[in-house]
């Protein structure tokens, strides 16, 4: 038999912070691959996912010692992580250094250097796209836990990708003030991915839930106690749903640094579902008398 344990006080806004500003960093750099780069998106990527990597090293029972995880490589997802994030921050400090690069060819007279800028730029974009790709894959893959059936399905990619579509596209038009594409056509893709995006965490939930209720009958009493805390949880799924929503409406009326704000809010909220899903459980045996 097993009991439900309680909820630890610990707080899991670190891993949040993480999982929501990493996301999103990689969606900007999605965004100035497929319309044009600049310094100002350069400088709010890497922004969002050094911010992201001070919060998951605080969360470390010893943060000084985060660099020894990586000798776990070949066996421990997680390690894998830090690497992985590791190597996306690195492409994001090389693309903004492009950028800059690119900037100051401009009023260079050197022919060589004025075409050799710009190319880099759009190599090291490219670069942290695939980087940022692999490593929300690779994060996805850190949660899949067996002791928590929450987690074990592609729920938590999915709500990663929306992320990166929804706060990313919003976040890319703000940094460029709209300076690199047409306001309307910022406004048009903005919409796109916010609708994209919440069209993916829509189905992720929906999903969970089904493989949850196909688990009951043949699981123990965590599949049963984690639906449970869903429906606890439903009010702020709905909430997260409806900012998004109106996250949408803003980058419609090219208010995009408010629509931002609202694509961080609302993810922020799935984030912080997520982390409180999971039931865990102590199981006591029966002693024959």
């Amino acid at each position: 038999m097993s009991t439900p344990l309680t909820q630890e006080g610990r707080s899991e806004s670190a891993l949040v912070a993480f999982t929501l500003l990493v996301p999103a960093s990689a969606g900007v750099a999605l965004f100035a691959l497929a319309f044009g780069g600049g310094v100002r998106p350069a400088i709010a990527a890497l922004a969002l996912a050094g911010v992201g990597m001070a919060g998951s090293i605080t969360h470390l029972a010893k943060p000084l010692r985060a660099p020894t995880s990586l000798r776990n490589i070949r066996s421990s997802w997680l390690s894998r992580e830090i690497a992985a994030v590791s190597v996306f921050w690195a492409f994001e400090l090389a693309w903004l250094a492009s950028e800059a690069a690119t900037a100051a060819a401009r009023g260079s007279a050197l022919g060589f250097f004025a075409d050799a800028a710009p190319a880099a730029s759009l190599l090291f974009r490219a670069a942290t796209v695939s980087g940022g790709a692999l490593l929300l894959v690779v994060i996805a893959r850190a949660y899949k836990v067996s002791t928590r059936p929450a987690w074990c399905g592609p729920e938590c990619l999915m709500e990663l990708f929306a992320c990166a579509l929804g706060a990313g596209s919003a976040l890319y038009a703000a940094s460029t003030g709209c300076s690199l594409v047409e306001p309307g056509v910022a406004a048009t893709v903005s919409m796109i991915a916010g609708v994209a995006g919440l069209a993916l965490d829509v189905s992720s939930h929906r999903r969970r839930r089904l493989r949850l209720e196909n688990l009951r009958e043949q699981s123990d009493e965590r599949i049963p106690l984690t639906l449970a805390r869903y429906d606890e949880l439903r009010s702020s799924i709905h909430m997260a749903w409806l900012i998004e929503i109106a996250a949408v409406a803003l980058a419609v009326a090219t208010l995009f640094w408010v629509a931002s704000l609202a694509q961080l809010v609302a993810h922020a909220l799935h984030r912080q579902v997520f982390y409180k899903l999971p039931v865990q459980v102590r199981y006591t045996a029966r002693l024959r008398k």
